[in-house]
């Protein structure tokens, strides 16, 4: 099982003083190890290396990825549009 995971901004700064952010997730519940990896520039990059991983670990444990229910309206909406 693998969680969706969290973006949380790191208390040193780079070396021009700018914020860094990171990312962080466990693989196996709540009693598992937490994974954080982090120095990324901004909260977007922190976001999308993290999605990446996220979905490098759903293929290799070959676990697939259902939408959330976010997601489901969403795509309910955009379909709702496009058949009027």
């Amino acid at each position: 099982m693998v969680q969706q995971g969290q973006i949380i901004e790191l208390a040193r700064c780079g070396r021009d003083g700018e914020r860094l952010w990171a990312y962080r997730y466990r693989t196996g519940g709540r009693d598992s190890k937490r994974v954080q990896r982090g120095g990324f520039a901004s909260e977007l990059d922190a976001r999308d290396a993290l999605d990446r991983e996220l979905e490098r670990l759903r293929r290799e444990r070959r676990i697939s990825r259902s939408l959330t229910l976010a997601e489901l309206v969403e795509v309910h909406l955009a379909q709702q549009t496009c058949s009027r």
